[in-house]
């Protein structure tokens, strides 16, 4: 509940499935629990069925898709947003966990930033986990999820998504292109991070070979390679 005159607006945008275990009630309350900041759901349903009656006011459509496909028909250019978050319904966020990780945000600059991945979750890439003892860390290397936050004109920078990879693997090894060369400032928030451990990755990708299809991706994309992106620019403590 807003305390005050809003900071500014912001949108959460995600997919949760209706048949497999997930935190989606948990975490519309999360995002709305902010106490600074105007914040609005959109939230599309994967699979069958209906969503549960608390869900529907956040639901805009239920079916089969893929997650960066469907955020490029929901997120218009016209929408009105200040930072816009891009959330998996599979983890677990810090108490309080909007507003104090704005209040980062704010304080860093950061356009593209993510929280780092706690010690206990599953960890696709070394380079997001949590590192004890500092706040946030400017980087070259932002992954597309679970959760992974954009400034007004660093999603416009980036959108729409590329149709191909459909998993949208890779992506993050290309927007730091275009971040660096608009001048803007990319960042890992290691003191709020977010628990991912609730279902193996990679399962729900049946009908897809996303290492595959990112491979050959970033062979026809400029891209950071990976030791050109998982570096650590400065820490902020």
């Amino acid at each position: 509940m807003l305390m005050n005159k809003p900071k500014g607006k912001i949108k959460v945008f995600g997919v949760y499935y209706l048949n497999k275990p997930s935190f989606i009630r948990q975490l519309v309350q999360a995002w709305n629990a902010s106490k600074e900041w105007a914040v609005e759901q959109s939230w599309v349903a994967l699979g069958e069925g209906e969503p549960e009656l608390e869900l529907q006011a956040y639901t805009l459509k239920t079916g089969q898709f893929w997650k960066f496909a469907v955020a490029n028909e929901v997120i218009q250019k016209d929408s009105p947003f200040d930072y816009l978050f891009i959330c998996d319904d599979d983890v677990v966020l810090p108490h309080g966990f909007l507003d104090r990780y704005m209040e980062i945000v704010l304080e860093r600059g950061f356009d593209l930033s993510q929280p780092a991945r706690s010690h206990d979750s599953f960890i696709d890439h070394p380079f997001t986990e949590r590192i004890d003892g500092i706040q946030a860390r400017l980087t070259r290397y932002v992954e597309i999820g679970p959760v992974v936050c954009f400034s007004r004109r660093a999603w416009e920078l980036v959108s729409p998504f590329p149709p191909f990879p459909p998993s949208g693997w890779g992506f993050d090894f290309v927007w730091p292109l275009a971040m660096e060369k608009a001048g803007y400032k990319m960042g890992i928030v290691d003191s709020l991070p977010c628990v991912h451990n609730l279902r193996v990755p990679v399962l729900n990708y049946a009908q897809s070979n996303p290492w595959k299809d990112m491979e050959y991706f970033l062979s026809v994309t400029p891209h950071l390679k990976k030791e050109e992106a998982f570096r650590i620019l400065e820490v902020y403590a």
